[in-house]
């Protein structure tokens, strides 16, 4: 066997106190690692908690709301932002005598218009039909404006990044 030079002793010697110090760095940072999994993880799980609580909440507020409804003698007919029916309570059913999903495939003007379930006069059932038709064809424009604008904003952003001339 060769005998080990001092010179290469020393580079070995060098070497291996280098891994030892890469080591130690790389200890420590998965231990900062670890610690930031830890609190992540007592993050997720708090946010988790607090999410499930926050469903159950809303869970029994839309139950209730919906024993309001349901208790109603009162025919109540609830609209989405279209102007569509999205909900009708019992008292509707009975007073049409059709079922929800008949409802709401009638839309309404089927619904308020048949015979026997508007009890206003030819005029307020009209005047009700054109507020919706309006309310309808103003959101609808508003939507289209919305549209426009996010479009305005993303072409600028775009033309912005590529360098104004």
């Amino acid at each position: 066997m060769k005998p080990v030079k001092d010179k290469e002793l020393e580079l070995l010697s060098r070497a291996l106190e280098t891994f030892h110090q890469a080591s130690g760095q790389l200890e420590q940072t998965y231990g900062q690692l670890e610690e930031k999994f830890e609190a992540l993880t007592r993050e997720l799980e708090k946010k988790n908690r607090d999410l499930v609580r926050n469903l159950e909440e809303k869970e029994k507020m839309k139950c209730y709301l919906h024993n309001i409804l349901e208790s109603l003698r009162t025919g109540v007919i609830v609209l989405d932002l279209s102007c569509r029916i999205t909900v009708c309570n019992r008292a509707v059913e009975e007073l049409t005598g059709d079922s929800l999903q008949s409802i709401k495939e009638k839309g309404v003007a089927g619904v308020l218009g048949a015979a026997g379930t508007f009890s206003g006069d030819r005029e307020g059932l009209e005047y009700l039909m054109k507020a919706l038709d309006q309310t309808s064809m103003v959101r609808n424009q508003e939507r289209r404006e919305r549209t426009l604008r996010s479009e305005e904003r993303r072409v600028g952003k775009e033309w912005r990044s590529r360098g104004s001339p």
